[in-house]
């Protein structure tokens, strides 16, 4: 019988998460004197932040698709490797860490439209915490599979896609 570890409770960590970073980012606002609204002309942000969104929209709804919710939130992390398999195909073909990519440039998109100080904060401070989860995740998911991931991990860029597959 395999070992079943618990995994941790993302569902919950993430909205905590984002709750405590909104909170960072307006404290840094408050003491260093920052202003609210990043100074950045109205129709060049809206263009902009709607461009970008429309770019990170289809590439979190593609990459949830092919990762499938369940598993993209923790819950089939520690299951069997009879019951997993490596996702390697659609956007995990260009990258590694498609979920973490699109987050980011929604993140970008949303601070350019709404163009609030606090959210290029935040984004600031998302960047490591997801660079962080996806070591951790690197490490399990070499743990699991093995030589496959190794392989895999050798072909596709850790972050930054290319826009052509090896």
């Amino acid at each position: 019988m395999a070992n079943h570890r618990t995994p941790p409770p993302i569902r919950l960590m993430v909205p905590v998460i984002i709750i405590l970073f909104s909170v960072i980012s307006v404290v840094i606002i408050y003491l260093v004197g920052l202003p609210w609204i990043l100074p950045i002309p109205f129709l060049w942000s809206t263009g902009t932040g709607l461009a970008v969104l429309a770019i990170g929209f289809p590439i979190m709804i593609i990459t949830l698709r092919s990762l499938s919710t369940h598993r993209a939130f923790g819950d089939e992390l520690y299951r069997s490797e009879e019951e997993s398999k490596l996702v390697t195909t659609g956007p995990y073909a260009y990258t590694r860490n498609p979920l973490y990519l699109s987050s980011t440039i929604l993140f970008i998109g949303w601070t350019l439209l709404l163009r609030f100080t606090f959210l290029l904060i935040a984004t600031l401070l998302f960047l490591p915490l997801f660079i962080r989860a996806a070591k951790w995740e690197e490490e399990e998911l070499t743990e699991r599979f093995g030589e496959e991931y190794l392989s895999y991990k050798e072909r596709v860029p850790f972050f930054l896609p290319r826009l052509r597959r090896e």
